[in-house]
């Protein structure tokens, strides 16, 4: 017999011991939350700014000071008003923009006025704006880590997924420019576990979450309606795998039928959380973006760089491979491991398991169904889902001393691979591709240029001693910005005219820099025209993402430049991208 006295020391002392798991939990979490916003800092501090995010911060302001959304109507608002928050609170860059450029809809030059047109705004404007979009990333390590403590019952499979999120450099990486990847990626996996947690438990709090987190995704992106899908397909799965949301249960058709009032009140709360966020009397412009993005394909041939090639047409294997080579290893090898370990050990599983597995497999199937081959950010949102299949290698069960010491050797390898390469992580390729000329045959686009190299430059100069050298740059922001003294180079992006002009006379080395966008020709007039580059040894790689040759003395190398520089002739207003 217990007494009265031995069973409170037994409760006290579990207590304790729940209490110090739950503390040592959080300050896991906080550590790897530390970790990420770390990372972030130095990419913030490096990397200047990507293609789109001039006209992504000033339709922020714009939506603020007129109520109006016709800026960046390929976007949904949510993000973009978020990131004009510091700006607005500083008070210090108004929204004025010219009357006709406004008139006209001209967000390209709209946009490069408001970041570019006053010195030092660029600083001023853009690094708040990013650390809120940080936030976003760091919402995506805290959540991935509850989840997967809740999904498998162990800290440990929290900590690793956690761990996994915050040194992920695609993860840091689109979490530090204004990209709306970031927000889709967090808003996706919080309407899935809201879902989860609700169909676990009915608790009408979670029907409410669900729907208000639905509503958030809908308003990050418009690939969001691959979101729903994926959430219907769960759903559906639940409920053929057993799964009601009547606590009574009952035939198939009597838990299809449970799905309905849920569905309506979520589908409801949706709707009205996503139209406060077009200020509710805009909130057509949803549609009418939705719209746009859908027929985009029509308007243009688009370009695609894959395995070193520029195409129209996309390829079902693209994010195959932008998975496996942007992925760091060690994250592939715990994914394969915890999948292999799950069959073999026979694991039996809820059906709410549909729930964790059938919304990123369906939006990875829809992304790859769009042809959108712009990189792996398009499919962000399924990474977080195998950072929680992950974390289950490290969940209790057999031979799980030696599961957890081989998950500890994967995420330190994961830590050391995202450490090594920053603070440049957009560029960042896993050990499969381990030289610049290996990923520059690869992948194009956000996976390694989206023109975040600029300010590596300057350094660059300054270390070897150069006045000036030929540039092809790739991107939105003007080189004037960093103060680099240039002769310009056909690029794409430039939207400030640049007379032709010579290298200035005297120079004992003659150095050229071409972004890899430009190297690839994805959006250039001729893809080949820096072809006679390729096949030479760069002297520098900057930036992991421009490539700088010496071609001192080298006649026909120096006579191909000055012909290029000769017919340069930035354009006014970038051609459209897809």
């Amino acid at each position: 017999m217990i007494d009265a006295t031995t069973a409170a020391e037994v409760r006290g002392a579990w207590g304790n011991r729940m209490t110090a798991k739950a503390a040592t939990s959080v300050l896991i979490h906080l550590g790897m939350v530390v970790a990420f916003w770390a990372q972030g800092e130095l990419f913030l501090a490096a990397n200047g700014p990507t293609f789109d995010e001039a006209v992504h911060l000033a339709a922020g302001h714009s939506y603020w000071a007129t109520g109006d959304f016709r800026l960046n109507v390929e976007d949904p608002p949510l993000p973009k008003l978020l990131w004009a928050l510091p700006g607005l609170i500083d008070g210090s860059a108004p929204f004025r923009p010219d009357a006709g450029q406004w008139d006209r809809g001209e967000e390209w030059l709209i946009g490069h006025e408001f970041l570019y047109g006053e010195p030092g705004r660029v600083e001023r404007l853009l690094r708040p704006a990013r650390r809120v979009n940080l936030l976003f990333g760091v919402g995506v390590v805290v959540l991935v880590g509850v989840w997967a403590r809740r999904l498998w019952s162990s800290d440990c499979a929290g900590a690793v997924a956690s761990a996994l999120a915050a040194f992920d450099p695609t993860l840091v990486g689109i979490s530090g420019v204004l990209s709306s990847d970031a927000a889709l990626t967090l808003f996706t996996l919080l309407s899935a576990y809201c879902l989860w947690e609700y169909a676990g438990g009915r608790d009408r709090r979670w029907l409410v979450a669900t729907g208000v987190a639905l509503g958030l995704t809908l308003g990050s992106k418009f690939s969001a309606v691959a979101t729903v899908a994926g959430l219907l397909a769960g759903v559906a799965g639940f409920v053929l795998a057993g799964g009601s949301f009547d606590p009574a249960g009952g035939t198939l058709a009597a838990r299809l039928r449970s799905c309905l009032t849920p569905g309506v009140r979520i589908t409801i709360l949706a709707l009205v959380t996503l139209a406060c966020l077009y200020f509710v009397i805009r909130f057509p412009d949803w549609g009418r973006g939705l719209k746009q993005q859908l027929v985009r394909g029509a308007t243009g041939d688009p370009h695609f760089y894959f395995l070193g090639e520029v195409s129209v047409k996309p390829s079902p294997w693209y994010f195959v491979v932008a998975l496996a080579v942007k992925l760091p290893l060690g994250t592939l090898a715990l994914v394969a491991c915890a999948a292999a370990w799950a069959v073999v050990s026979r694991r039996t599983l809820s059906n709410r398991w549909t729930l964790v597995a059938l919304p990123p497999a369906v939006f990875l199937l829809a992304a790859t169904a769009s042809g959108v081959n712009l990189g792996v950010r398009v499919v962000l949102p399924v990474v977080p889902f195998l950072w929680l299949l992950a974390g289950g290698f490290a969940a209790p069960g057999a031979s799980a001393a030696r599961r957890q010491l081989f998950a500890s050797a994967a995420v330190f390898a994961v830590a050391i691979s995202a450490l090594y390469n920053l603070p440049t992580p957009l560029s960042y390729f896993n050990e499969l591709a381990p030289t610049p000329g290996t990923r520059l045959r690869l992948l194009g686009d956000s996976n390694l240029d989206w023109g975040q190299g600029l300010p590596a430059i300057k350094p660059w100069m300054r270390e070897e001693n150069v006045s000036c050298l030929y540039l092809s740059a790739y991107g939105t922001c003007p080189p004037r910005v960093y103060g680099i003294d240039h002769v310009p180079l056909p690029g794409f992006g430039a939207l400030e005219a640049a007379a032709p002009r010579p290298l200035p006379a005297g120079m004992e080395k003659v150095y050229v820099a071409v972004f890899g966008t430009n190297l690839q020709g994805v959006y250039l007039a001729d893809p080949h025209t820096y072809n006679f580059l390729r096949s030479r040894t760069p002297h520098a790689v900057l930036a992991g993402s421009v490539w700088v040759y010496d071609v001192t003395g080298d006649a026909d190398a120096l006579q191909r430049l000055e012909a290029l520089a000769a017919q340069c002739r930035p354009t006014v207003t970038p051609p459209a991208r897809p």
